[in-house]
């Protein structure tokens, strides 16, 4: 219980960015509470670095005419009231003491390179906790697992924008499009499923709070440790799932179906 105080829910970002709405509908269903998801711009049509008029279309497909995100994506962020992300859409969700929910490392881990699973690509500057302390928000980490074992990848995203005239195409595209974190792209990778895996299952873990009231914002030194603290949290979290789920005995797909099958 924290009161009338905001609370920042921040964790790692897993392939495809499937943890998202998995999280808010989630916590709507337990606790009653719907967190505001802040997202990158173009996923609600929103966030273009030009002056061009957009269709429809164009729109909700920021790399339109390729139909990615699905058809759809914007609809359901405005249902779940998620917003796009920027330092000002934080701030007045924290002043007006709502739960948010924050992903550090964006589009540079939703759409991971090869070999990456797993790992934070999260800003060195830490102005989130400077934010969280501003407005003595509780900051809550969480770590996910899951979404980064969907199947084999194909070509990552550097490997697509290395192709003949297809790496072209999309450079065109993405040149319009925000850069929130370093080396992000919006390109998604070529991943087939894994019949092997078949669906993976999914595992979160919140750890403990880190109450940023009474942490003074031009606290350099404060606001580092706490930086720190968070991201040691979350990758310690991930070690942690990612035991478990070796032990887990539901973690194949076909096992875990069969049983369920059998146990209705």
């Amino acid at each position: 219980e924290v009161g009338e105080r905001p609370v920042l829910f921040v964790g790692n970002h897993q392939l495809f960015g499937l943890d998202g709405p998995l999280l808010v509908r989630e916590m709507l269903n337990e606790r009653g509470v719907l967190v505001k998801a802040l997202v990158y711009p173009p996923l609600m049509g929103k966030g273009f670095n030009d002056d061009k008029v957009r269709n429809a279309d164009e729109q909700a497909y920021p790399l339109h005419p390729l139909p990615y995100p699905p058809k759809g994506t914007a609809e359901v962020f405005s249902m779940y009231k998620a917003q796009p992300i920027s330092a000002r859409t934080l701030v007045g969700l924290l002043a007006n003491n709502e739960p948010v929910l924050v992903f550090p490392g964006g589009t540079r881990e939703a759409f991971k390179r090869r070999g990456e699973s797993y790992k934070l690509f999260w800003p060195d500057k830490p102005d989130l906790m400077r934010i969280a302390a501003k407005y003595n928000a509780v900051v809550v980490p969480f770590s996910g697992v899951g979404s980064d074992d969907v199947g084999e990848f194909v070509l990552d995203s550097d490997e697509v924008l290395n192709l003949p005239l297809i790496g072209d195409w999309f450079r065109k595209r993405v040149d319009v499009l925000p850069t929130l974190v370093k080396d992000d792209l919006f390109v998604p990778p070529l991943v087939l499923p894994s019949p092997q895996r078949g669906i993976p299952r999914h595992y979160f873990l919140f750890g403990e709070p880190i109450d940023m009231q009474g942490i003074d914002r031009s606290d350099a030194e404060g606001i580092a440790n706490s930086w720190a603290q968070l991201r040691a949290s979350v990758e310690s979290g991930l070690e942690l799932l990612l035991e478990k789920r070796g032990e887990d005995p539901f973690a194949n797909f076909y096992a875990r179906s069969a049983f369920e099958r059998f146990a209705d």
